[in-house]
């Protein structure tokens, strides 16, 4: 977008040609740090939370587990190429799905017999092992090469440390019997360890960690998603952004160093072109204030510029009086108010949501012929501005111009 204003001077509307200013971004980061942490928290509780929820609070009893390891005889070395050997995922299907590799039987027939074998010698745990059926059977045996492919270990978990027993014995007494006589490969299955004792399961649950990672991940999702908001919010926070994005002739902030420095010098130049246009001195120079968008009040900016005028930050001896105009946006007919004003400052609110509205009263001022002498921003963030231009010392002399306004 680009205007052109009454006198000749060229206004560009240049979003491609604005480079991405990492310091400021960086700055807004930090000033909205509460923010980020404050989502990262509600992240790690809802994640976390419900992390240790599902898996410590309604996790339901473990149960007891009694393990068996073995010593697995294969008829070749296991170590030579093309050897044949059972790895987990083998031993946990054919304990699951019981078929053996020569299809003379089932695992699960093998454990079946040997619990009834148990029942008939007098074992409770077996005869409450037997009854859970085999669908049950499945759910509780596992199997596991933690070390060594010819050193497997079977687990079975039930409720009730006795059943587990029961059932980790007949899986044993299958596994020694059964199973290597069907297996051509293997010579023999013999117990290193037998499950003679049931320990309670300690399941894998690590909430340390899960509200670890639930923190760091909503941290990481905070921040992006502040990025893309930043990004998309068409913000004005410094002044030099008037300049660089619309062409306007920055002045600064009410409250920056060197804004009364910049009004008297804009003021000058006008109030001298309007005495050379006149035959004689010319009485009063009338300054159009006019406030860019409706949350400014524009009675409040000419009190602010008063105050400096009565403060002594602005030079007496040039006759200035302040017109307050409201935003084009809510008087469309205040064109005619700046046309006839002797020079024409635009205030424009800092913040978020600014850059298109603003373009909107760029337009009509340039349609209505109004031409903008100086542009400043009004309720800025002094700290973010100071920030920016590592100025340590502008807070001394923002404390020095409150407390002459309050004098």
């Amino acid at each position: 977008m680009t205007t052109e204003k009454a006198g000749g001077r060229r206004m560009e509307v240049s979003y491609g040609k604005e480079p991405f200013d990492l310091r400021l971004m960086c700055l807004r980061l930090c000033r909205n740090l509460w923010k980020i942490l404050a989502v990262t928290v509600v992240g790690t509780l809802l994640f976390g939370g419900g992390y240790y929820v599902k898996n410590v609070v309604l996790q339901p009893d473990p149960g007891y587990a009694a393990s068996s390891t073995y010593k697995v005889e294969y008829k070749e070395n296991p170590n030579a190429a093309g050897a044949y050997y059972i790895n987990e995922a083998t031993w946990n299907t054919m304990i699951h799905t019981g078929e053996l590799m020569t299809h003379t039987g089932e695992f699960l027939d093998g454990v079946e017999k040997h619990l009834q074998e148990a029942v008939e010698r007098g074992d409770n745990g077996a005869s409450e092992a037997l009854s859970l059926g085999r669908d049950q059977w499945i759910a509780d045996l596992s199997a596991t090469l933690p070390s060594d492919f010819s050193v497997p270990v079977t687990q079975a978990a039930t409720q009730d440390p006795e059943m587990s027993i029961a059932l980790a014995h007949a899986v044993e007494d299958t596994m020694c019997d059964e199973f290597a006589e069907s297996i051509v490969e293997i010579d023999r299955i013999k117990v290193l360890d037998h499950g003679d004792f049931a320990e309670v399961v300690v399941p894998d649950v690590r909430p340390v960690r899960a509200v670890i990672l639930a923190a760091v991940l909503s941290l990481f999702f905070a921040v992006v998603l502040f990025l893309l908001v930043e990004i998309s919010q068409d913000s004005i926070w410094l002044p030099a952004t008037l300049r660089r994005r619309y062409g306007l002739n920055s002045l600064g902030t009410v409250r920056s160093v060197g804004f009364a420095e910049n009004l008297m010098y804009t003021l000058e130049k006008v109030y001298d072109k309007k005495q050379a246009k006149e035959s004689e001195n010319a009485e009063i120079c009338r300054v159009a204030v006019c406030v860019a968008l409706p949350e400014a009040d524009p009675k409040e900016v000419v009190e602010n510029l008063q105050k400096l005028a009565k403060t002594g930050k602005i030079r007496k001896g040039i006759p200035v009086e302040y017109v307050a105009v409201p935003s084009p946006l809510l008087c469309p007919e205040s064109g005619e108010t700046l046309r006839k004003a002797d020079a024409f400052l635009l205030a424009v609110p800092a913040g978020e949501r600014v850059g298109k509205r603003l373009e909107a009263v760029l337009e009509y001022l340039h349609t209505q012929d109004c031409s903008v002498d100086g542009a400043f921003l009004w309720n800025a963030d002094e700290q973010l501005i100071r920030s920016y231009y590592f100025l340590p010392g502008a807070m001394q002399t923002q404390n020095t111009e409150h407390g002459g306004e309050q004098a």
